[in-house]
C-alpha cells in the first residue's frame, strides 16, 4: 500500500500509460480464458517503478518471487483474476488521479482480498 501511495504522488504519464496497457492486456487474457499471473505481477512492478524510489524498485523482485511461489501452491480461478482486475483498476484510478490516500486504501484492500483468495485455495487443497 505504501508503494501505491508513493506511485500516486510520483507517477508520470508514461507510468500511467504502462499500467493502463497492462490492465487492458489482463482484461483481454481473462476474456480469452488465457489467465496467467504474469501481467498481474508486471502491474505491481509498474507501480514500484512509478514510485521513483530505488529501494522499492530493488525489493519488488523478492516480493514477486514469494507471490509466484504462493500462486503455484494455490492457483487462481478465472473469477479470482476478474476480481483482482477490478481491484487493480481501482488502484490505477487512484494513481491516475494522484490521490495518495485512495491509492493506499485500494492497494490495501486488494492485498487483503488476495490473501483471502489464497487462504481459501489452500483450505480447499488441504481438504482434497
Amino acid at each position: 500500500p505504501g508503494a501505491a501511495r508513493l506511485a500516486a504522488r510520483n507517477a508520470d504519464q508514461k507510468d500511467i500509460d504502462t499500467m493502463e496497457n497492462l490492465l487492458k492486456e489482463m482484461e483481454e487474457s481473462i476474456q480469452m480464458h488465457h489467465v496467467r499471473i504474469t501481467k498481474e505481477l508486471e502491474f505491481h512492478r509498474s507501480i514500484a517503478r512509478a514510485t521513483k524510489n530505488p529501494v522499492i524498485i530493488r525489493i519488488v523482485p523478492l516480493i514477486m518471487e514469494a507471490i509466484q511461489k504462493t500462486y503455484r501452491e494455490a492457483p487462481r480461478t478465472p473469477e479470482d483474476h476478474r476480481e483482482a482486475l477490478e481491484e487493480h483498476q481501482k488502484v490505477l484510478t487512484a494513481i491516475r488521479a494522484h490521490n495518495q490516500e485512495e491509492a493506499y486504501q485500494a492497494m490495501r484492500q486488494h492485498l487483503e482480498n488476495s490473501l483471502k483468495r489464497t487462504l481459501s485455495k489452500k483450505q480447499v487443497a488441504a481438504h482434497a
